[in-house]
């Protein structure tokens, strides 16, 4: 689904008011994770949009040379591109399906386009050339295209006004490129796929060799709708590097009309560090998570690769080319499949006594901290921890029980939420007790069978209801 000229905002882009760069010691609005690269995508996109109304909400202590350096790289290009920003406008499809998207202006004869590819696998973008876009020059034209973020390279594609311009994007990758008249400087493809030697065992473990010098990133992805499978590396177990998710946009009650989409669905994503085996072999293997849930897993490998570039021009009106020396790429190692799940061993009550652990775990969602309290978890009647404080997403949780907790276990327990009675609305879903054997095996009591919700006039409400606004009722976990 690509956004048409009929579905673009009355309000042009460029006069929006959209929230600017955030960058503070507490991290907000980013990951742990995030490299110089990521927080280079997120400036390069804000502005791209093209917004005239720029906003910084910058703690100058948290920032460092190279982030000093991607922010004035980028607010000097968009000084400099100013009149084709002022008119951008959006093409491209719906991220939140996983489709590439961008935004154009035009100058004239001048083009300045920023496009991101949300997907894991390469993407090709298809851009109007023609007054959809404001573009209004004559048709049947030549013209050439200059990526300058993340790199700087002339793109091989020779375009034409009128007709239009099919752009290729690597797997989870910002563009921004330039475009004027006259012929394509080069030609050949824009990313020449280099093969990785990796294959699917006949037990289906994954063969990777790795080679020396990867670049940046050597990564192996694992995506899971909408749980994450276990996952071991040569045997052993393997240890995210990276993680994310994501939900549906669920859209504001004054904004929900004709916007939820029928195609987004959650998703969780483990990115494992494969550059450790630069020379080696990686043997990796999936199976379905012990948490019991059925889900559909895809991996893929994903590869920061050197390349003899050119150097890059130093021209402070340019974006700093931060990848100049590398080339993103992604390879599909198995397509979306469904891992076979085993369920849940519920465990005898007798063994619970003897057990190296027990946990409670589950997930939450919505859960605010501060003046609404803590959302405290009762097993019968007795504190054992609180529901974690989270965004509108879900947000696994696992908390180990205690001596003293353990001593109040029984082989029917009640598990209660209780709050403060402010108007947080909040809920929580598949809590059941995890118990590690003596010998290792992990079995279960029953698990939760329905969610409960805080309130039931909220977006996000589904399930039951609380008992009341102080506490949810009560959750049944039982041994046989």
């Amino acid at each position: 689904v690509q956004f048409g000229h009929d579905e673009r905002p009355l309000v042009p882009i460029s006069r929006l008011m959209t929230h600017g760069i955030i960058k503070n010691p507490g991290g907000q609005m980013e990951g742990p994770q995030d490299t110089l690269r990521d927080f280079a995508d997120h400036v390069m996109m804000y502005y791209g949009r093209g917004s005239q109304m720029k906003e910084w909400y910058i703690t100058p202590r948290a920032m460092t040379p190279d982030h000093w350096k991607i922010l004035g790289h980028t607010h000097r290009w968009a000084l400099a591109n100013f009149k084709a920003l002022c008119n951008t406008v959006i093409v491209g499809g719906r991220p939140d399906e996983g489709n590439a998207y961008g935004y154009i202006g035009w100058d004239g004869d001048h083009g300045v386009a920023v496009v991101r590819n949300t997907s894991v696998a390469s993407k090709t973008l298809t851009i109007p050339f023609d007054q959809t876009v404001f573009f209004r020059g004559a048709a049947g034209r030549a013209f050439h295209a200059k990526v300058v973020y993340p790199y700087q390279a002339d793109l091989p594609a020779q375009f034409k006004s009128g007709e239009p311009m099919s752009i290729e994007i690597p797997g989870y990758t910002a563009l921004a490129f330039e475009i004027d008249p006259g012929e394509a400087k080069i030609s050949g493809a824009a990313f020449p796929p280099r093969y990785v030697p990796a294959t699917k065992n006949p037990d289906g473990n994954f063969h990777v060799r790795v080679s020396q010098g990867n670049g940046s990133r050597f990564a192996f992805l694992v995506i899971g709708h909408a749980q994450l499978p276990d996952m071991t590396i040569n045997g052993q177990p393997a240890k995210p590097s990276r993680t994310s998710e994501g939900q549906p946009n669920q859209f504001a009650g004054y904004a929900r009309a004709g916007m939820p989409s029928e195609k987004a669905r959650a998703w969780k994503m483990a990115s494992y560090d494969l550059s450790p085996f630069g020379g080696g072999d990686a043997v990796i293997a999936l199976a379905a998570s012990r948490a019991g849930k059925q889900s559909t897993v895809e991996a893929w490998l994903q590869i920061d690769r050197p390349m003899g570039a050119a150097p890059a021009k130093d021209d402070l009106d340019l974006p700093w080319a931060i990848a100049q020396n590398e080339r993103r790429e992604t390879m599909c190692l198995m397509a979306e499949t469904n891992l076979p799940v085993a369920a849940p061993r519920v465990a005898s009550f007798a063994g619970v006594a003897t057990a190296k652990s027990v946990r409670l775990g589950g997930e939450a969602f919505g859960v605010d901290g501060g003046e609404f309290g803590e959302k405290e978890i009762l097993l019968n009647g007795k504190r054992i921890g609180a529901l974690p404080v989270c965004g509108d997403g879900w947000k696994e949780f696992s908390i180990e029980l205690d001596a003293a907790a353990r001593a109040s276990l029984h082989a029917h327990n009640e598990i209660v939420v209780r709050t403060n009675g402010k108007e947080d609305k909040f809920k929580f879903h598949e809590l059941a007790l995890d118990v590690e054997l003596s010998n290792g095996q992990h079995v279960s009591s029953s698990s939760q069978e329905k969610p409960q919700t805080s309130f039931s006039d909220w977006a996000h409400f589904e399930g039951e209801v609380f008992a009341s606004r102080e506490q949810s009722q009560p959750v049944v976990l039982d041994f046989k």
